[in-house]
């Protein structure tokens, strides 16, 4: 039950991995991924099956607990609030599946002063205080052409599955997963964190150096160093 690129991508490396995944679409057009960028939607939706579900139908709760019978995992990217509204969140479900496992896909997770607020990558990112960390010698710091946010929130989502399963298999019965989007890029930029110096003089970042970027060639031309070592 998740659209766009958090919720799909994570389910896509699943499905590569051989999983089966049952994508939840809504009537009348399902995700909208499939308008706003077909291209896309075809990559992160490959080899899944694809069943349509009103939710805000009995019909469709119905379908959806028969669906809920023979799996494993269930994916959802609402905010906060909405599928206790609509009786498919992670708790009622839990008491329908007990050994379910309950991914939650959410810009800012289900609870704080910021979980309601909607988002983009870049905010995610901007949170995170990854936007002030530079990648280029000499140059303010700037986003990257990649959804760093969303693509780091799904390998967050695949590896806490793939340990909840592992975790469910030894006895440990299901699990809840509240999955942060800007969270997930807060604890890639700790890694970054620790080569800031706030009392140097210019440049603050000690992992930015001339000898680790990207320079254009007296031929028009681009090339990539990295000898910083």
């Amino acid at each position: 039950m998740s659209w766009l690129l958090p919720g799909p991508f994570a389910t896509a490396i699943l499905a590569d991995l051989g999983a089966e995944v049952i994508k939840i679409e809504q009537p009348n057009g399902g995700d909208y991924m499939r308008s706003l960028s077909p291209e896309l939607f075809a990559k992160v939706n490959v080899n899944k099956k694809s069943v349509v579900c009103d939710l805000k139908l009995p019909a469709g709760i119905e379908l959806f607990r028969q669906l809920l019978e023979t799996a494993d995992v269930v994916v959802e990217g609402f905010r906060p609030g909405v599928t206790s509204r609509l009786g498919v969140d992670a708790d009622s479900l839990s008491r329908i599946r007990k050994d379910l496992i309950h991914v939650a896909f959410t810009g800012y997770g289900q609870l704080g002063p910021m979980a309601q607020h909607s988002g983009h990558d870049i905010n995610y990112l901007a949170l995170a205080g990854a936007l002030g960390i530079p990648g280029h010698w000499g140059e303010d710091a700037r986003r990257s052409g990649l959804p760093v946010g969303d693509l780091a929130a799904s390998l967050y989502g695949v590896i806490n599955v793939l340990l909840a399963l592992r975790k469910r298999d030894a006895g440990g019965g299901g699990s809840k997963i509240d999955l942060s989007i800007a969270d997930s890029v807060l604890h890639w930029s700790n890694t970054r964190f620790g080569d800031y110096d706030p009392n140097a003089s210019g440049e603050k970042w000690k992992h930015v150096k001339p000898g680790n970027d990207i320079f254009r060639t007296s031929d028009g031309r681009h090339v990539a160093f990295g000898i910083i070592e």
